[in-house]
Parts: C-alpha cells; sequence; structure tokens
C-alpha cells in the first residue's frame, strides 16, 4: 500500500505542470477534462477543494473524486423485510446508525440477504457499511459476493465486537450486483442474526483518477483506468504516451498515442505551433483542409479557405467535379463565368466560356448586345457564321452570305458584272428603287431611287400621288409649275418657268416661276404681262427701208457728181451723131445706162461708183444678221 501511495504522488507531481489553464467554472486539470465535484470552488489545476464535496462525493486527499454509485440504486432481498424496514433504506443516503425503522434495512428471517444494482460493471475496491448502533454483531461475518456469485467471496465482514462502525472493508473486482449474506439458524428463532443494515456506500474513482484515495490521474482513452495501478486498458487520451498515459507527446507529435505527426498537417504557415493533444494549428489551414489540426479534406460539397466555399455556387461546365482546395471546374466553365472556381462574372468587353471571347472582335449586324455567350442577337454581318459571328465563310463562286445560301445574280447591282465577295455587297451601288450592301432589298415605303436615297414628299408633282414607284418616283400627273424631270424634283433654272421650263420674256428681272409674269419692267421693244410681245420694226421693213433710202441717196450723190463733172468740164454731152451709137431715151429719169459711154469719164471713176454702192449693200446686210443675233439672245 505505501508503493501504490509514493506512485500516486509521483503521477501527480508530473500532471501538475502539464495541465491548462483558464478552464470553465467546475472544471479543471488537464484540457480541462474533470469535474471538480465540489462546486465551482477547486484549483483549475490540481483540483483540489476548499469546500464539501457534492452529495454522493467523498473527499479524500484534498479531492472529491470518490463516487459513492450505490446511492440511489434498486435493491433486493431473498429474506424479505422486518415490518417497515425496506432494503432501500440502506441507499437512501441516510446513514444514521441509532436504529430507527426509518434509516435502515433489517432481514425478517436467518440466514438473510441484502443486494444492490449498480446499473452496469464498476472496478471496485471500497465498500463502507454503517450497521445499527450497539447490534453489530448482527451483521458481523457477513460475505460479500459480486455478480452474485455465491462461490467467489469478495470480502468478509470483520466478526470483532470492537469493529469500527462504519466499517470499511476492500473488494476488488469487477461487478454489477453487490450481495451481503449472512448466515445464521434459520426461521424466526434466527431473528436476533438477520441482517441490520443502515447504508452501503460502494465507491469508486471518478473518470481517469485512481490510487486509495483516488488523487492520482490518468489519462487513458477509456474513462476508467485500473484503481491501483493506473494502467490503461487501451489507448492513452491524445498528447500522452506510454503503459499509464503518462508521458506527454514531444513536440514533433501529437493525438492519441502520440501517433500523429505535426509535420503532416495542413497549416497555413509552416511555423504553426502544434498543440500536443489536438495537433490544432494556430495560424489556421490552408484552403481546401478542416478539424482542428487541418488533416480533414474538405467535405459535404465544399472547397476553399476554412471549407466555407460552396461547390453548388460555381459555374462549371457539365458535371464537372470540386477540387476540396481550388473548387476547380475539370470542365471548364460556362459561358459568361471565369476563375479557377468559375464565380467571377465576364466584364462588359469580354464572353464565353472563361472570358475568353471579345466582344469586340464579332462581326455583328448592327449594334448587338453582348451577353454571357456572345450571341449577336441582330444576326452576323454577311460572310460570318456561328452564335457570336466569329467564323468567316469562304463561299464557293456565285454565293455569298452566312452559310453561302445568297446568290450573286439575285443582287441589283447597278452593274451586272460588279463583284461578289462573301458579303455580296455592289461596290458601284444598287439599281434605282434597292438598297442595302447587296442591293436585295426594295426601297421602304416613302422612298425611291439610288440606294433609296430619295424621298417621296420631297418631289413637285401635279397632283397628290396614290403611290410612289420605289425605282423612279414618276408623278404620273405631271409636275407643278416651276418642276421638270419624271418625279418633278428639278427646280427651272433662273430666266425659265412653267412646267416645261419655257424661256422668261424680256424682264428687267426674272419673271414668276410659275406663270411668267414679269414682277418689273419690259426691255425696250417688248410688252405685255410676260414682256414677250415684240413691238420693234421686224428686220425685213427695216432692210427694205434702209435699202431704199440708200439707192435715194446713191443716186442723188451720182447726180451731184455728174453735175460737178459737167461744170468743171471733165465731163461732156456726146451726141450720137457724133458717136454714131443710137441715143436711148432714158424717159427722163437722169439715169444712165449701164453700157453708156460717158465722155469725161473714164473706167476708174465708175469703178470708185460701183466700190460705194457695194458697201452699202454690205451694210444692209450685216445690219440684218445682227438683228438675228440679237434674237437669238434673248431665246
Amino acid at each position: 500500500m505505501a508503493g501504490v501511495r509514493i506512485l500516486a504522488v509521483v503521477v501527480l507531481v508530473q500532471w501538475i505542470p502539464l495541465s491548462s489553464g483558464s478552464c470553465e467554472s467546475g472544471m479543471f486539470g488537464d484540457s480541462c477534462s474533470h469535474f471538480c465535484h465540489c462546486g465551482t470552488s477547486c484549483d483549475e489545476t490540481t483540483g483540489a477543494c476548499s469546500g464539501d464535496c457534492d452529495t454522493g462525493w467523498r473527499k479524500a486527499g484534498g479531492l472529491c473524486q470518490k463516487q459513492n454509485i450505490a446511492l440511489d440504486k434498486t435493491t433486493s432481498t431473498t429474506s424479505g423485510s422486518l415490518f417497515s424496514w425496506p432494503a432501500s433504506q440502506a441507499v437512501d443516503g441516510d446513514s444514521d446508525i441509532r436504529g430507527e425503522d426509518r434509516t435502515c434495512f433489517h432481514a425478517a428471517t436467518s440466514p438473510s440477504d441484502w443486494t444492490v444494482d449498480l446499473g452496469r460493471d464498476f472496478q471496485l475496491y471500497d465498500i463502507r457499511i454503517y450497521s445499527r448502533r450497539a447490534f453489530y454483531s448482527r451483521n458481523a461475518n457477513s460475505n460479500i459476493y459480486l455478480n452474485n456469485d455465491s462461490s467467489s467471496i469478495c470480502s468478509t465482514l470483520p466478526g470483532q465486537s470492537n469493529t469500527p462502525n462504519p466499517t470499511d472493508v476492500t473488494c476488488n473486482g469487477t461487478g454489477r450486483y453487490v450481495t451481503i449474506r449472512k448466515l445464521g439458524p434459520g426461521g424466526r428463532e434466527g431473528y436476533d442474526s438477520a441482517l441490520s443494515i443502515c447504508e452501503v456506500e460502494i465507491y469508486v474513482c471518478g473518470p481517469r483518477i485512481f490510487g486509495v484515495n483516488c488523487d492520482v490521474f490518468c489519462h487513458c482513452l477509456d474513462p476508467t483506468c485500473d484503481r491501483l495501478s493506473g494502467l490503461c486498458p487501451g489507448d492513452c487520451r491524445p498528447g500522452w504516451q506510454g503503459q499509464r498515459c503518462d508521458t506527454a507527446c514531444r513536440s514533433t507529435t501529437y493525438g492519441i498515442n502520440c501517433n500523429k505527426t505535426c509535420a503532416e498537417r495542413k497549416c497555413s504557415a509552416s511555423s504553426s505551433s502544434c498543440d500536443r493533444h489536438t495537433g490544432a494549428c494556430d495560424t489556421g489551414c490552408l484552403p481546401g483542409w478542416t478539424e482542428d489540426d487541418c488533416t480533414q479534406e474538405c467535405s459535404n460539397g465544399r472547397y476553399g479557405v476554412s471549407c466555407s466555399s460552396l461547390c453548388s455556387n460555381r459555374h462549371c461546365a457539365g458535371n464537372s467535379s470540386c477540387d476540396h482546395v481550388t473548387g476547380s471546374c475539370d470542365l471548364g466553365c460556362q459561358a459568361g463565368w471565369m476563375g479557377v472556381d468559375c464565380k467571377e462574372a465576364c466584364d462588359s468587353s469580354h464572353y464565353g466560356p472563361g472570358c475568353l471571347g471579345v466582344c469586340s472582335s464579332r462581326h455583328c449586324a448592327g449594334n448587338s448586345s453582348c451577353d454571357s455567350p456572345g450571341t449577336c442577337d441582330s444576326g452576323c454581318l454577311t460572310g460570318w457564321t456561328r452564335d457570336d459571328c466569329t467564323v468567316s465563310v469562304f463561299c464557293p463562286p456565285g454565293r455569298y452570305g452566312s452559310g453561302c445560301t445568297e446568290f450573286c445574280s439575285s443582287r441589283n447591282c447597278k452593274t451586272s458584272t460588279s463583284v461578289c465577295d462573301v458579303t455580296g455587297s455592289c461596290p458601284d451601288g444598287c439599281r434605282e428603287g434597292w438598297q442595302n450592301a447587296d442591293c436585295r432589298i426594295t426601297c421602304q415605303s416613302g422612298r425611291y431611287g439610288s440606294n433609296c436615297s430619295k424621298s417621296c414628299d420631297s418631289r413637285h408633282c401635279q397632283t397628290a400621288p396614290v403611290s410612289c414607284d420605289h425605282v423612279t418616283g414618276a408623278c404620273g400627273a405631271g409636275c407643278q409649275e416651276g418642276w421638270i424631270g419624271a418625279d418633278c424634283i428639278q427646280r427651272c433654272k433662273p430666266g425659265r418657268y412653267g412646267p416645261d421650263c419655257t424661256r422668261c420674256g424680256h424682264c428687267d428681272v426674272t419673271c414668276n416661276i410659275g406663270d411668267g409674269r414679269c414682277p418689273g419692267e419690259c426691255l425696250d421693244g417688248f410688252t405685255g404681262d410676260r414682256c414677250d410681245e415684240d413691238v420693234r420694226v421686224s428686220p425685213v421693213t427695216s432692210g427694205v427701208i434702209g435699202g431704199a433710202v440708200a439707192v435715194v441717196v446713191m443716186l442723188l450723190l451720182i447726180g451731184g457728181l455728174t453735175i460737178c463733172l459737167l461744170k468743171s468740164g471733165r465731163l461732156k454731152w456726146i451726141s450720137s451723131s457724133d458717136t454714131g451709137v443710137r441715143n436711148t431715151d432714158s424717159g427722163g429719169t437722169g439715169e444712165i445706162p449701164s453700157h453708156a459711154n460717158t465722155s469725161g469719164t473714164n473706167e476708174q471713176d465708175y469703178t470708185e461708183l460701183s466700190e460705194v454702192t457695194r458697201e452699202r449693200e454690205e451694210k444692209s446686210q450685216y445690219d440684218v444678221i445682227q438683228n438675228k443675233v440679237y434674237e437669238n439672245n434673248q431665246m
């Protein structure tokens, strides 16, 4: 027994420095795993109680770690009980030994017995029995059995009359049922030899406590260690190792029996501490790992730092796996998402799986939006295909467009020899009445002409047209005054008027474009509202008058010249008798026949007169020509 006590002291001394601090109220010891059993007043390191123990616990060695497991348990007897002395009163917690029937059990016959059911197997050692005062002899020499095995006696009460009351006995064994049996004469004659017990207390040490006084701590994984030696029936608690589980783990190991290595943990920092009990990383775990020692992979559809991310929140393509560290999608991301775990949305300039598509690199028709898949909602430009219009189409000769479904010959280009590339566009433009790059669309209502560039509303038709030809835009009823052309959009030039752009009259300013009236005065020689009535002498009349005047003048000149010549003697009259030429009667006109010879007049004189006459005639013709030129300029 002395050796056991020494061992208890050594183990207690080893344990005290290893106790952790700051336990909850009512707890103490290594990892704060022990209960004080004396309220909240025990030392959180040693467990020493300064006050009384809780009900059912007994103080020994300063600790309240001895528990009475018989208290209020189920009892029985095969010998019956005397009057109002039932078997249950031996475990009611009242140890009064005065012998009153309210506190003690008294068997009715002899031999007699008393049994308590502890509820489960316990490793037993201490039993304390309270006998009625002055009647100890009735319990003396009684045998104690475990598990109703009468062939194996666990302990025997002393028979001496001076035995202390209460009496402590040792029953070192394991059992659930504890029976006290007293032999004696049978029947009523043995009344005085029947059991008379006031209280039975059966003590065991608290969890992971051993020693005679239950004041030494063991660190077994199983709560019960050997009552005397402290040997553990199985593994040691985390942080401890050795046969008695009384040796702490080294700094590089932790856990049950110190069988885990600190280096195998997944701490966020290599310098992290390593708690010898739990292996906890004071810096936390790397992404994808959890538990105190960071050795457990994320599970239940989680990943990342502290396993806080849900796999279900990703945007993976297909039935993708979920890496417990990164959450990566092995099949890639859905359109519109990127990142290792496909949880980052594309910005406004990118689209598609992994956001690899560039919105500006598409070939959409019109002002298309750019959603997650990058689909061109307005379709593709000619020559491009796929939803995002990024695949070029190479068409065979004579075809063009998306899928090469359009025929070059169906276009309405200005010239039939226009080049036909993949877009089908007409480089020289469209024929009248057609529009779009490939000239396949007729002008919309209200438009006509080349590339539908003209508006039907801009025409000046004589009457409001019922329709507008998309090709010519022609006005069937003609144009309003002052406008010409098939579509009546050409305005008359200045100086012209009316539906046929007739030349204005001889106005001093431009005439009215509608009816040709002159807003001002007419030029000289013209009159009328339009200044188109010519009041000048006609060129023919003027020519005749001018010619007559010229002849008269010429004759007068000739007569005057003749008279002068006669007076000067340079010209003489010659009689017919002198020349032998027949006289020709001029009829008194004074004209000289063209064939007559005039005395005193030579050929040179005649020639000069002829030149004068010719000049006058030519001058008259020139005036006629000038008048005609003037008329033409006025047209």
